[in-house]
This record gives structure tokens, sequence and C-alpha cells, in this order.
């Protein structure tokens, strides 16, 4: 369906970006937008690659043409979008998500996409609708349960779905739902199999605040976990 212009911020952040000139097309184009999308908040060339689904070669090529261009730029091994030279890039990017975020044709209208990965999408519903599960939903596979909730989350990745495919992303539905409950779910199956997970950056280095001791709004106090252990099996 065509975009009304006169009513979606997208359409009009889009026609007012593009009117910067016709070299802002190169960085949107290909897998420029999935990089740029995965920079909103800093990142690394590894989250980069895994939030886009691309590999990291591929995603420093694309980096380097964007930091070529002044639109992102590098602070130590974190990527981010370089608002002072593109200002309208931001706020673009964000009605670009906020409009993909409410649209796919793949699921039903009582579903709610949590995020996308690349072609693939996660998404919450009542029913799994022929898509495997993920995150917490598969935790009680592998020994964690009681934590999945009323409402299951799936994804339309192909394919079988290995124990770290399903922890990265049960940590990216955490912190788009900001759920304490969810993020309880993350400690007890982190403990439970740390030696084979290799987890975000980020969540090693609350997880270690929390383990020390530490109270973070909104995340489960080292006590918490230790009452909890219960629900772990074996």
């Amino acid at each position: 369906d065509p975009i009304e212009i006169s009513r979606c911020p997208f359409a009009k952040r889009l026609l007012s970006i593009m009117s910067e000139g016709l070299g802002m097309a190169r960085f949107l184009s290909g897998a420029g937008l999935d990089v740029l999308i995965a920079i909103l908040r800093p990142s690394s060339i590894r989250d980069i690659a895994r939030t886009a689904g691309l590999s990291e070669s591929h995603v420093r090529k694309v980096l380097n043409l964007e930091i070529e261009g002044n639109i992102v730029r590098r602070i130590n091994d974190l990527y981010s979008i370089n608002d002072g030279e593109c200002p309208k890039l931001r706020p673009f990017l964000n009605s670009y998500v906020d409009y993909m975020e409410v649209f796919d044709p793949r699921i039903t209208n009582d579903s709610e996409v949590v995020f996308r990965d690349g072609s693939d999408l996660v998404f919450s519903s009542k029913d799994n609708q022929g898509y495997s599960p993920t995150g917490p939903s598969a935790f009680e596979r592998y020994g964690v349960r009681g934590l999945s909730g009323t409402r299951g989350f799936y994804t339309t990745r192909e394919g079988e779905l290995t124990m770290e495919m399903i922890f990265d992303d049960a940590v990216r539905i955490s912190e788009v739902e900001n759920d304490w409950r969810l993020r309880m779910a993350n400690e007890l199956f982190f403990i439970k199999h740390k030696d084979c997970l290799n987890p975000p950056a980020g969540f090693m280095e609350k997880h270690e605040r929390i383990m020390a001791g530490e109270h973070i709004d909104n995340w489960p106090s080292r006590q918490d976990i230790e009452d909890r252990m219960w629900m772990v099996k074996g």
C-alpha cells in the first residue's frame, strides 16, 4: 500500500533525509540500514553482527563506508550514530523501527513484534503460528521452568535453534520488554548453562555487578536469584 506522506512520520522523515542529497541513499541501501539500526545504541561489531544478522567482516565493510560518510563514529570499540554531523538520521531510524514494529504479514494481528533480526523477527503470541519457540519459551527444554508466562515468544528463523541463539534472543527480549521476570529467567538459565554460553557483554556486566551484591533497578538481586534456584532442574 502507498504511504500517506502527510500522515506517516516515517515517510515524512524519509523524504526529509533523502532531500539532504543522493549520497544518503548509499548508506540506507542493502545492509547499511540494518547496521544503522543496530547502532542506535553504541554497540560492538560482534553485537552489531548479531542484531543485523550479518557476518562481522561484512559489518566492518559497511561501518567503514558509513564512517567515511561521517554518519557513524567510533569511540574505542563501540560504534554509534554521528548525531552532530547528521541530526536527521536518528529520528528517521527511530521512525523506521516504529513503522516496522507494527507491521509484518507473517504473523496475526494479535501478535506483537518484539524485535527484528535481519529478515527474521521474534514475536510474542498466544500460539506459535507454526514457528519455533525461543527465548524464555524454550528454556523448559533446557531445565529452567515456570517463567515463560501466558504469552509465548517465537521466531520466524528457520532451522534448529541452538542454545546460544535461544539465550541471545532471551536477553534481547528482556531488554525490549524491560521485564524483571524475564531477566530472572535469563539469570537462572545462564547460571545453569554458563559453560555453554557466550553472552552479550551488556548482560555479563550487569550479571557480575548483581552477583557482587549491587542493586540494579528492574533486575533481580543476588538473593532473588538464590531464592529461585529451585526452579532449575538438575
